[in-house]
């Protein structure tokens, strides 16, 4: 299950929140599925600007004569708003914690 946090948002023109994910997803099918279940959320639920972020971290290691590999891979993924309301909403529906639980 998806945890959320609140975290620094930097944002130039205007309010910004953004909530980022617990970081243990699975696989790539995994990660873009709970993505587009959240992108549903935001349709149905949010009256002013809101998008998910989801960014893929790939650590490479060096190969003898081969060039690189992809060695490691994290994903980042998070809701971002310009409504408090719709951020509001976002909160008293989905698990909003202080800090993630070890799992």
């Amino acid at each position: 299950m998806l945890q959320f946090m609140r975290v620094k948002a930097d944002a130039q023109d205007g309010l910004l929140e953004k909530f980022a994910a617990n970081v243990d997803y699975g696989s790539e099918e995994m990660v873009v599925a709970q993505a587009n279940v959240l992108q549903e959320w935001l349709r149905a639920h949010c009256t002013g600007i809101a998008w998910i972020e989801l960014l893929r971290h790939v650590e490479y290691r060096a190969l003898p004569d081969a060039g690189f590999a992809p060695d490691e891979e994290d994903w980042e993924l998070a809701v971002l708003f310009n409504d408090p309301g719709d951020s509001e909403k976002f909160a008293q529906a989905h698990t909003v914690v202080e800090k993630f639980s070890a799992q």
